[in-house]
């Protein structure tokens, strides 16, 4: 015993112990911060999966609330971007009580005829700008018993569930071939139905345009009537005759649309 103990202490003098402890003893610290570092990123982990989780539920609870007033949105912007067709038994609520929320302009119009579609057409182009009114058609037979076709298209307006006017036909439009949307757009906003940022009346710029082309025909034709009538007295062409009696013609077609 006494032998062994010597051989240890030979070995293992005091220094080498005193350093081997401080070495362990550093490495027992190491492992316990290294642990402690674990611990504490577990913990941080823990918390953000909780608050993601926790975000997640918020957001599902946001989305089934937020989900009925989409919904109900979409149906609004469904049914206020085009005319929608109605069937009588559907006109009290989609017509007469859809006016208590604002105007509702519904037009009667008869199957492939000519003047229905043109007023149509221009009414789906306001449903798309005049998102605040609604806009519907219905066969005016099926409206109105025995409703002549021949009335069609009449446009009836509906305001805090009361017709407020009607209008027959297309001649308060300018005719068949003066209506358009900006037409249509003037006038209503003439008789107050909604505010227009239109500025000049669209039916004058639509005449000046019919005028302008109304006096390029009968230019052509006074040429024709000009060339036939030389044609006639076997005189020769002279260009500057030709435009001395196209602008004589020409003043006197201008003084016959004053």
């Amino acid at each position: 015993m006494c032998v062994f103990s010597f051989v240890f202490l030979y070995i293992f003098k005091p220094c080498k112990v005193t350093v081997l402890v401080f070495s362990l003893n550093k490495i027992m610290d190491q492992l316990q911060f290294a642990c402690q570092l674990v611990a504490e990123e577990l913990i941080i982990k823990k918390k953000e999966k909780m608050t993601e989780e926790k975000a997640a539920d918020e957001k599902e609870v946001y989305k089934k609330k937020e989900r009925p007033e989409v919904d109900e949105k979409a149906k609004i912007e469904e049914s206020t971007c085009h005319v929608k067709l109605v069937r009588k038994e559907e006109y009290t609520t989609e017509v007469t009580k859809a006016s208590s929320k604002g105007l509702v302009i519904c037009c009667l119009f008869a199957q492939s005829q000519t003047e229905s579609n043109k007023m149509l057409q221009c009414l789906e182009s306001l449903a798309k700008k005049f998102k605040a009114c609604k806009f519907v058609k219905i066969l005016g037979h099926e409206c109105i018993d025995n409703y002549p076709d021949e009335n069609c298209p009449t446009l009836l307006l509906y305001k805090n569930q009361t017709a407020i006017g009607h209008i027959k036909g297309l001649q308060c439009f300018g005719g068949l071939r003066v209506i358009s949307p900006d037409v249509i757009e003037w006038e209503f906003a003439r008789i107050g139905a909604w505010k227009s940022q239109l500025t000049i009346n669209p039916r004058n710029i639509s005449l000046s345009h019919t005028n302008s082309n109304s006096l390029s025909q009968q230019r052509l034709q006074q040429q024709r009537r000009y060339k036939n009538t030389l044609k006639s007295t076997d005189l020769p062409y002279s260009s500057d005759d030709a435009e001395t009696f196209d602008d004589e013609n020409l003043a006197s077609d201008l003084s016959d649309l004053d």
